[in-house]
């Protein structure tokens, strides 16, 4: 919010300062009238600001909702192996949920923190990888039914699959340089506007202010939303806790 209010001014008062400049200098000057040439170029930048504003927006929030429904696959499928362990025999049946547990427990405590500031956590990666190979050694004894050897390497794979989608979705954003191109056609926008003969007077200062705020608004939301894991608008792990949530239900039921 501090961010967006520090954007908000500033472009506030840019906006103002180049209406008031233009009247001190330019018109003052009596510069030639370009007013239907300028026109048109600010009508042109404005409609590329607009059009790459929106289609950052909706490939942002597309990723945003993807990256929401992955972690809900993923819970899904650490559900799913937890019951496929079902017809294990002890100790090794309570060993094996008792590690997806505590592996769940690290996605959200350690592993979400890490995703938001733009690495992986490492120990967590360990984790899931100790887990799997724990469970296709389990698959593998003679004694685990062939259905029950199946479906735990099913559920390994979908939890793995899943983990993987997510760790490469933590890494997606929208490109830099399309942030400065938005930047940009908005400076040019606000100097096309104030050499057009923008009013004088508080009103015409105050409109190519509101101008200016509602540029830094729409570049300051893009960024918000660009992160799946790391914005203000984010995917928070509520799917995995409900999956712990899953356990311990399945865990009285034994």
């Amino acid at each position: 919010m501090i961010t967006l209010l520090l954007a908000a001014v500033a472009a506030a008062l840019f906006g103002a300062g180049m209406a008031w400049l233009s009247h001190r200098l330019v018109h003052r000057d009596k510069v030639p009238d370009t007013g239907p040439a300028i026109g048109t170029a600010a009508g042109a930048v404005a409609s590329f600001f607009i059009f790459t504003i929106a289609f950052m927006t909706v490939t942002a929030t597309a990723s945003l909702g993807a990256a929401r429904q992955g972690t809900y696959a993923e819970a899904g499928a650490i559900s799913d192996l937890y019951m496929a362990t079902h017809d294990l025999a002890e100790p090794q049946r309570g060993e094996l949920r008792e590690e997806l547990a505590d592996y769940t427990r690290r996605i959200i405590s350690d592993e979400w923190p890490a995703l938001a500031a733009g690495h992986q956590d490492f120990p967590t990666r360990e984790a899931a990888y100790q887990l799997a190979l724990r469970v296709n050694a389990a698959a593998a004894q003679p004694q685990t039914p062939a259905h029950t050897a199946a479906d735990l390497h099913d559920s390994m794979h979908g939890v793995m699959g899943h983990r993987r989608d997510r760790l490469a979705q933590a890494q997606e954003g929208l490109p830099y340089p399309l942030i400065f191109f938005l930047v940009g056609t908005s400076v040019l926008t606000i100097l096309f506007l104030v050499l057009m003969g923008w009013p004088r007077g508080r009103r015409g200062t105050v409109a190519i202010s509101v101008i200016g705020v509602l540029f830094a608004f729409g570049i300051w939301l893009v960024l918000q939303i660009n992160h799946p894991y790391g914005g203000s608008v984010h995917v928070d792990p509520t799917a995995y806790q409900q999956a712990l949530d899953r356990i311990d239900f399945l865990k009285q039921l034994g």
